[in-house]
């Protein structure tokens, strides 16, 4: 899986990331707001691409899931190319989760997003043209404290 546009949401606080990411090059969006939640981290990425006419679908992933592989990507990406889909997002044990992919035409509701509601709730509001693929608890790790690095590290070794 190769991004034809890699685009980084981060904190202002986020310096020595913001510079890694640039110099591997992504473009960089600096959210003044992101402890608000994850929509507005959504909303500052939406309107950086709101006069790129070009993209017709963008890939949500978040930087603290490290074990998503690079073949469930391309699986969501073959997935959305029948043209009766228009979201796709990952499931593990029954949660919806990124890696979740949005087509153009959700654009607008993703840009509209306020407070925690992150991009499931488009994809629900959108189910007859959504479709989900599996994505194992491993894969689906989400790293947002030294807990869950510990745990994620005892799984690595097990």
């Amino acid at each position: 899986y190769t991004p034809r546009q890699a685009l980084a949401v981060v904190s202002p606080r986020d310096e020595k990331r913001s510079r890694i990411l640039e110099q591997s090059g992504w473009t960089i969006v600096t959210n003044p707001d992101a402890e608000t939640g994850q929509a507005s981290s959504i909303v500052c990425a939406m309107n950086a691409l709101r006069t790129r006419e070009e993209i017709d679908q963008i890939v949500i992933l978040l930087g603290d899931m490290p074990h998503v592989p690079p073949a469930h990507l391309s699986s969501i990406l073959a997935k959305a190319a029948a043209p009766t889909i228009q979201a796709v997002m990952s499931i593990s044990e029954d949660t919806l989760s990124p890696p979740a992919l949005f087509k153009h035409n959700l654009f607008p509701a993703l840009a509209s997003l306020s407070g925690d509601r992150g991009a499931k709730s488009v994809f629900l509001d959108n189910k007859t043209s959504a479709m989900t693929l599996p994505l194992s608890a491993y894969e689906a790790l989400d790293i947002d404290s030294t807990a869950d690095l510990s745990r994620a590290k005892e799984t690595e070794h097990a």
